[in-house]
């Protein structure tokens, strides 16, 4: 969803799925717009799973959900260059996070993992320093995001 010049949408579950006590897991991110692009039409996407690019490096589960990364680029429209992946790590699995994206972040959701060899707690993001890969392992399983962009070209106000 592009909010632009302003947007309003509801998000609802289905009266079914939440009597029957169904549990979802989610995280919303909001990527400021290019300072060009602030006031431009609001839009919506939808993109189903299939056409987001997968794939496995090192029993790491890679899902880029916008932007690029790994040599794949996501469908959806971005305004400048995008990071934001869903990693599924296994149990003793490793990835590289390159240097692609100027401003790059970690987030665990649940699991264990270490950052070039510095344990991140569960729940909290780790802000990469710019112009370094970063060593990503976890010895039991980890669900983690990927996130960055480059960096904003003008301040922003909320």
């Amino acid at each position: 969803m592009t909010a632009g010049g302003g947007i309003v949408h509801s998000e609802r579950t289905p009266d079914e799925e939440r009597a029957a006590g169904q549990n979802m897991h989610g995280i919303q991110t909001w990527v400021a717009l290019l300072v060009a692009e602030e006031e431009c039409a609001p839009s919506f996407e939808h993109h189903p799973a299939a056409t987001l690019p997968q794939l496995e490096r090192n029993g790491v589960n890679l899902r880029v959900i916008a932007g690029s990364a790994f040599g794949e680029t996501a469908p959806t429209t971005t305004f400048s260059p995008t990071l934001y992946v869903a990693a599924q790590f296994s149990a003793d699995s490793a990835v590289t996070l390159d240097t692609e994206h100027e401003e790059r972040g970690v987030y665990l959701l649940e699991g264990d993992l270490s950052i070039d060899g510095d344990v991140l707690p569960a729940g909290q993001m780790a802000v990469l320093k710019p112009g370094f890969s970063a060593d990503l392992r976890s010895t039991e399983g980890a669900i983690t995001m990927l996130l960055g962009r480059a960096p904003l070209d003008g301040p922003r106000f909320i």
